[in-house]
């Protein structure tokens, strides 16, 4: 799934959470209605969701974050799925919707989306371009071939246990290949 481009700076604010240094910076589009909480996969940032938060602003509140060690986000030695999971269920309250989100793993995020759902509420769980991986997937297991040349090792030996720990074992939505207008409509859906 490809998602470019960039997106009027009215619809979107860049904000930071969390305590320094280990902060997660996220874009917000939106200020009423459903949370959706976007999670871009391994080598991605939260710019890939742009084009999604513009087409779904006046519908819901998106929140696109920087997982650790991506974009403006800090690198963490701890990135287990349940711990990432609680910082985003924090920055999801934080918000004051009062409205339990719709949760969108992209590719490797898949993991981490699922770890939400199995601790927090969620109004629905989609999953994009999930991989099937080996229970014991080694760190290049997690990146497409297209990302092969832009590897860094450190990044990739932080997921080694982590990531890929927990299979899937909630049932979702499962999506592959959509174009950014598919996967509005997709969404807009499930509000």
């Amino acid at each position: 799934m490809t998602l470019a481009g960039n997106p009027p700076e009215r619809l979107r604010s860049s904000r930071t959470w969390g305590a320094t240094p280990y902060h997660l910076t996220y874009d917000r589009w939106g200020t009423t209605g459903r949370p959706v909480l976007l999670l871009h996969g391994l080598l991605h940032d939260r710019s890939m969701w742009w084009p999604l938060g513009d087409a779904l602003a006046p519908y819901c509140t998106l929140l696109a974050v920087d997982l650790p060690g991506h974009g403006q986000s800090r690198a963490r030695g701890n990135c287990l799925p349940e711990f990432l999971a609680t910082d985003l269920a924090m920055l999801v309250q934080a918000q004051q919707l009062d409205r339990a989100p719709i949760v969108v793993g992209h590719a490797t995020s898949a993991v981490l989306a699922d770890a939400f759902a199995n601790l927090f509420a969620v109004h629905a769980l989609v999953t994009l371009d999930e991989r099937n991986l080996p229970a014991r997937a080694a760190p290049e297991d997690l990146v497409d071939e297209s990302h092969r040349r832009f590897r860094d090792a450190a990044i990739l030996q932080q997921y080694r246990h982590s990531w890929v720990r927990r299979p899937a074992t909630r049932p979702r939505v499962r999506l592959v290949d959509r174009r950014a207008a598919d996967l509005a409509d997709d969404l807009r859906a499930m509000l």
